[in-house]
């Protein structure tokens, strides 16, 4: 069963003639300076005429095609060239393992747009492989090819691969109701728009009923498709036509007609310029066999002996041209020899140039690593020193307070033991004495209390204990400790801190800073003055307020207020001596419990201290 193969084979004889026409005005048109998109569709023009012709350019002229099409991002132009490329490896150079390769890329980028003609002709190829290779399953991929075609407008596409799927019934499958079924769908689709494809196809349906023994039926078709012939005639210069008028009145049985026939083909194809040698091939056999069924020997000898002409000239023109694809092969094999030595040796030298870039990059890194570790151990050499002055200044102020405010007492007391040991006081004396040194003692203790807890901050040591505290539990119990102070010195102390203040702080730390802020407003706060607590708090801040009427500071004062410098440091009204450390101490410990500081006072109208948590 060759029906399918000998109509593709006049087809394709017939589209090179075509195309031999067309490839002179595409050249020119290509040689006026398109650009973009028109140079594309030239190049794809130039590369379908060339499909007959010649492959090689065939196939550079498409891959020209896809090259810009890519480029340009056009997924339709794109997926046309890939499948033109996958019918060029199929029909005509015969690499199957390229079909497949072009056909799949075209498949994926087809189904992007989507473009059911691609895909359809797409699947007819793979369709066509998998029938030759005898792999896969051929009638699933032809049916998947017709759902595609059938979701086209394109008759041309859909009738064609209902053909395919004849043949594969018929040649492969020897299913011949299948085969029939098929082909007459291709008639189907062809009748409405090509007579002349719908006779090919008739024609290749009478031979499905010839090979299943249903003669009677084909002579009766072929009545049916002589009519129609007789409606569209002769055409000389067609010749798919022609052959196929002389296949239709052979199958009638009208053998000196299809004789005329083949002689006017033979006759028109020898007038050309240059004749077409696989044409006359083609029709010196369907010669010879009509002279062999009339029984001419004569005319058959005469026939067998150009075909041998015929026969022998294509192979010697095959050979040549085996030849020089093969030259052609090897030349491409030595250019890639080559290119692979050059490639070698231009990956050495980039394998070595890596070498010694990753070792420059290595001696920077270290370079830099060395830098980096100085520049951090000069970083912190600095650091240690600025700590050591630091503490050799903090060593140097404990010594100026010890020296300066524990001699005094110290001294005082020495001298009053002195004189108790002598009996040198009287009774009233001994009173007044005693009362003297002790609030000289009592003024050393808290010197010391407030130098150890200063002397732990600077020191790291004093480190916060955070949780909730109730303020005014802790104020009202700083405020009982000063309460002898404050009723000697007939000063009022108001606790207007709420019972459900919290403040998240160290509770000891709170303790201190309000006895010395407390100590410190009871010292500059006259006789019958005024000392108030208050406490706010907001969704964003808590300030506790610490407010006297006492005599007050210049604005001088206040601004070194806490640089724990003695000489700055000024007696209470009561004559009370202070190092000026418990301010800075105060300081210290506002700020390790996360709160800050600040003061306003006013001359002669009192003092007041604020401070301020998150």
């Amino acid at each position: 069963m060759k029906h399918i193969g000998l109509f593709l084979w006049i087809f394709l004889l017939d589209c090179a003639v075509q195309a031999q026409n067309n490839i002179v005005v595409l050249k020119k048109q290509l040689n006026s300076g398109n650009s973009g998109q028109n140079l594309c569709r030239l190049l794809y023009d130039l590369g379908v005429a060339y499909m007959e012709v010649k492959q090689d350019s065939s196939i550079y002229f498409l891959e020209q095609s896809l090259q810009i099409a890519q480029q340009t991002k056009d997924n339709m132009a794109t997926a046309e060239a890939m499948q033109q490329l996958g019918y060029v490896y199929l029909h005509y150079v015969h690499n199957e393992t390229k079909v497949l390769e072009w056909t799949n890329k075209a498949i994926t980028v087809a189904n992007k747009i989507p473009s059911n003609r691609i895909l359809a002709q797409c699947y007819q190829h793979l369709a066509a492989v998998a029938m030759h290779q005898k792999i896969g399953n051929v009638e699933e991929l032809t049916l998947k090819a017709l759902d595609h075609a059938q979701k086209t407008t394109d008759w041309y596409v859909t009738s064609g691969i209902y053909n395919f799927a004849s043949y594969y019934y018929s040649a492969v499958e020897q299913n011949y109701p299948k085969a029939e079924k098929t082909i007459l769908k291709a008639m189907s689709v062809a009748e409405k728009h090509d007579g002349k494809r719908w006779i090919s196809f008739a024609l290749d349906y009478c031979e499905i009923l010839e090979t299943g023994s249903e003669k009677e039926k084909m002579r009766a078709f072929c009545n049916q498709i002589a009519v129609v012939a007789k409606k569209i005639g002769k055409d000389p210069n067609n010749y798919v036509l022609m052959n196929d008028l002389a296949r239709l009145e052979t199958k009638l049985e009208n053998y000196p007609k299809a004789e005329k026939l083949y002689l006017e083909i033979i006759e028109s194809e020898q007038a050309k310029p240059k004749s077409d040698t696989i044409r006359l091939l083609n029709t010196y056999r369907s010669l010879l066999s009509n002279y062999l069924i009339q029984n001419q020997f004569e005319k058959a000898y005469h026939t067998r002996t150009i075909l041998s002409v015929l026969e022998l000239h294509l192979k010697e023109k095959r050979q040549v041209e085996t030849a020089r694809v093969q030259m052609t092969k090897m030349q491409a094999a030595l250019d890639i020899e080559k290119k692979e030595k050059e490639i070698t040796i231009l990956g050495e030298q980039q394998q070595r140039q890596l070498l010694y870039l990753i070792a420059a990059v290595l001696i920077a890194g270290l370079l830099i690593s060395f830098v980096f570790v100085i520049q951090r151990n000069n970083r912190r050499i600095e650091r240690q020193k600025v700590e050591l002055s630091q503490l050799n200044a903090t060593k140097d102020r404990l010594f100026a307070i010890l020296s300066h405010d524990l001699r005094s007492p110290v001294a005082s007391l020495k001298n009053y033991l002195m004189l108790i040991d002598w009996g040198a006081l009287s009774q009233a004396e001994f009173v007044e004495s005693t009362q003297d040194l002790k609030a000289s003692v009592n003024n050393a203790h808290l010197m010391l209390e407030n130098l150890l807890n200063w002397s732990m901050t600077q020191m790291g040591g004093l480190k916060p204990e955070f949780e909730n505290v109730a303020v005014a539990s802790v104020v009202a119990q700083q405020i009982e400790w000063q309460a002898a102070v404050a009723k000697e010195k007939n000063i009022e102390i108001w606790n207007n801190i709420l019972p459900e203040a919290q403040l998240k702080i160290d509770r000891n730390h709170l303790g201190l800073i309000i006895r010395n802020l407390l100590q410190n407003a009871l010292k500059f706060t006259p006789d019958g003055g005024q000392i108030v607590f208050n406490y706010r708090q907001s969704a964003t801040e808590n300030t506790l307020e610490i407010k006297d009427n006492g005599v007050g500071m210049p604005q001088a004062m206040v601004q070194d207020l806490f640089g724990g410098n003695p000489a700055n440091s000024r007696a209470g009204l009561a004559n009370e001596q202070g190092t000026g450390l418990g301010l800075v101490l105060v300081k210290d410990l506002v700020q390790l419990n996360g709160g800050q500081i600040t003061v306003h006072s006013v001359p002669y109208q009192g003092t007041k201290f604020i401070i301020s948590f998150e």
